[in-house]
């Protein structure tokens, strides 16, 4: 039969899969991150045709047509698609086509080939049984990832009929990086070698071919083997003892493993480390009356690393039923502790991801953050009184209800739905809570329903007194978009990832022409602040100051983008001897009093406003850098110091100190500074000084005051082992 003959017959199945595959991509125009042509769509469709290949494959050679028809058939689908995929990208979504849109022809012709290549390998069988086999195979390869993403401590996946499966979709760049392509390559090679010998098979129908049958078929198996045992060198998946393995340096308590991937060299830094987590499991175990087995937490050296080896650089995670925590240095005690929340929640749980009932995310991540009880330097109580004020009226729904969750700003969701959490565990118990998280239900816990509480509950925090300052302060926090807000969010995602590494690398001109095409697509704070940002990086003050003012976004403040920008603009009024004006700028950031650190950061550069010379500098250096060449304009300036309390001094510590007798954060972190020091009585006067002062002035800090008491107590006392 011709392929013209082959078409006619078989034209229903082709335009009816094409109009079938077509609706399919407009109804993903519906759902975040889906919507445009890059990973996600990709991973779905690359799915559908591993298995179109396969069984309309075998269906197709079990009617004894050629096997050149068929897979002109399947590519010819993936063309059009593909075509109209691309005009749907440029003319409905309106984004610019970069990189991602290599993922759909990869991905999908890769699990083509594959499923072709089982309908070849299965098609010997008869009747019935090729499709069971067949769907046989498919149901391992599913199997095998679910159970490799269960007892595995990585994000990421690996498989035939996918290709690549990212984990959390926090990060905002996805490449066809190295391994995947090493990964594209072996699928394809032990696929084409099977279909290969059948094409020449069919078109000489030569007997002679017939002996290299059994080595063709081989030779996949053993291309797949090969993979399959370099996986985890070349980066296609991390075992348990891989990751063992590398993080060596290892701290054990009877409740918990700390595990680093690099040794912490100071001993009292690492009984911080310790103690600190002992004092968590003490107050997480009072407050659920609950214990879980021994935890074990991986300590990344960075967010870098932490993707390498498990596939996410942007978010903290856990791994409830494994009981297994995955933080980086830096953000250790910022979120240890929410982490270990979710594996103690997991214990009153009965399904096997130890997480709320109906997976939930605004119980599983809100259960976590009331556990928690703190954020930034306040409760989380607070922050939802300011975002229900200043940003917006929420509901039960935009929290618990589906997935609604994930469709904000995560602190926002975090907040508000940690906030309703604890106000429940604080009217009602802790009992009646694990209750509804564990089913996902709320009446069988509540007598009244979800919506009723929402209601009391904001009716409480409306009650929390607020000013002015406040309202500008909600609009830091929390303006701008999550991921899945954003337009384009994947495509421009990875212009800025490019114009970021450019401006790394100091070719600011270049990266700033990137960033004016992300601007000129989505006028958002972020695009915004970084055209800013590379003019002032090019000592381009002046068309920094008339940019500012001549834009959309002059005065206002949407997300923490919109104070970087007043700064950069601030900073270009100094060099212009616009004193006054630059002035009050930082005396009006000042007074958002956002936290200590940011503070510190203001007063920092709000120095420069007098000596606008040195402004130079930090155009010229990193910020580390920019500080340590100031220290020596500003000579033991407690200002400058408070940037680097974790590089400093016993005699530099004490001049911050004396500075910052009312600033509970400084002092904190003066009192870490001081006990990795191994000075101990000046740890002791920090103590003394924030209970003296009355410092102790919300939950926040009472929670990390009995923390420092506890550390203090402890190793002061020896009763740490300090080799």
């Amino acid at each position: 039969m011709s392929i013209k003959n082959f078409f006619g017959r078989y034209k229903f199945l082709l335009i009816t899969t094409f109009f079938l595959l077509l609706f399919l991509r407009i109804l993903f125009f519906q759902v975040p991150l889906f919507r445009n042509l890059d990973l996600e769509i990709s991973l779905v469709f690359s799915f559908i045709f591993s298995i179109f290949g396969a069984f309309s494959g075998l269906f197709l050679l079990k009617k004894k047509e050629k096997l050149i028809h068929i897979i002109a058939l399947n590519f010819i689908l993936i063309v059009l698609l593909y075509l109209i995929f691309i005009l749907l990208e440029v003319v409905v979504n309106q984004c610019p086509l970069t990189s991602g849109v290599f993922f759909f022809p990869v991905f999908t012709i890769t699990t083509t080939s594959f499923g072709l290549f089982l309908s070849l390998f299965v098609y010997a069988l008869e009747g019935i049984k090729s499709y069971v086999i067949l769907t046989l195979i498919f149901l391992i390869l599913i199997i095998y990832s679910l159970l490799e993403y269960y007892f595995e401590p990585q994000l990421f996946l690996y498989n035939p009929l996918i290709i690549f499966f990212p984990g959390l979709v926090y990060n905002e760049v996805f490449e066809l990086d190295t391994r995947t392509l090493i990964y594209v390559l072996s699928i394809l090679l032990s696929s084409l070698f099977v279909i290969f010998y059948h094409l020449l098979a069919e078109k000489h129908e030569c007997r002679r071919l017939k002996k290299f049958e059994l080595h063709l078929k081989i030779i996949p198996l053993l291309i797949f083997c090969f993979v399959f045992l370099i996986s985890e060198t070349i980066g296609l998946n991390t075992s348990q003892t891989k990751l063992k393995k590398i993080f060596s340096f290892k701290l054990t308590d009877k409740n918990f493993d700390l595990y680093f991937e690099r040794p912490v060299q100071n001993h009292f830094r690492k009984e911080i480390y310790r103690l600190s987590v002992e004092y968590y499991f003490y107050t997480l175990s009072k407050l659920t009356e609950l214990s879980p087995p021994k935890v074990e937490i991986f300590v990344f050296q960075d967010d870098r690393s932490k993707k390498k080896f498990l596939g996410d650089e942007v978010a903290d995670f856990t791994k409830p039923w494994l009981k297994q925590i995955f933080v980086t240095e830096k953000s250790f005690q910022q979120t240890v502790k929410h982490e270990l929340a979710h594996i103690f929640l997991g214990e009153s749980t009965d399904n096997i991801f130890k997480v709320a009932g109906y997976f939930k995310l605004g119980l599983i991540e809100g259960g976590a953050m009331a556990l928690e009880w703190e954020w930034f330097e306040n409760t989380p109580l607070y922050y939802s009184a300011l975002i229900d004020r200043f940003i917006g009226k929420f509901s039960e729904q935009d929290f618990f209800k589906n997935y609604s969750f994930v469709m904000r700003q995560s602190y926002l969701s975090y907040i508000m739905s940690g906030s309703f959490c604890r106000y429940l565990i604080d009217k009602y118990g802790i009992d009646k809570f694990l209750i509804f998280y564990k089913t996902g239900k709320f009446n069988p816990a509540y007598d009244s329903s979800i919506e009723n509480e929402f209601q009391l509950f904001l009716n409480s925090i409306r009650n929390i007194k607020l000013n002015s300052a406040d309202s500008l302060k909600a609009l830091a926090l929390f303006g701008g978009k999550s991921i899945l807000e954003k337009s384009c969010s994947r495509s421009l995602g990875r212009l800025k990832y490019k114009a970021d590494n450019l401006f790394l690398n100091r070719k600011f001109n270049e990266a700033e022409k990137i960033y004016s095409k992300i601007y000129s697509i989505r006028k958002d704070p972020e695009s915004f602040l970084n055209i800013l940002r590379t003019k002032f990086f090019q000592k381009k003050y002046d068309e920094v100051i008339n940019l500012y003012k001549n834009s959309e976004t002059r005065n206002k403040i949407n997300g923490l983008s919109s104070i970087r920008t007043l700064i950069f603009y601030a900073l270009s009024l100094a060099k212009r001897n616009e004193i006054d004006e630059s002035t009050k700028i930082f005396d009006q950031l000042k007074t958002l009093n956002l936290s200590s650190n940011w503070n510190a950061y203001f007063e920092t550069l709000s120095l420069l406003i007098n000596k606008p010379e040195l402004i130079d500098l930090l155009t010229e250096n990193s910020f580390v850098e920019f500080i340590n060449k100031i220290k020596n304009e500003f000579p033991d300036n407690p200002v400058i110091l408070k940037n680097i309390i974790d590089s400093i001094d016993s005699r530099s510590l004490d001049v911050v100190v004396k500075n910052s007798t009312d600033d509970f954060l400084i002092l904190s972190k003066c009192f870490f500074r001081y006990i990795e020091l191994g000075n101990f009585v000046k740890a002791a006067e920090i103590l003394d000084l924030i209970n003296s002062n009355k410092l102790v002035s919300n939950e926040t800090k009472k929670y990390q005051f009995d923390l420092m008491n506890y550390i203090n107590k402890h190793i002061t006392k020896g009763e740490v082992n300090l080799k």
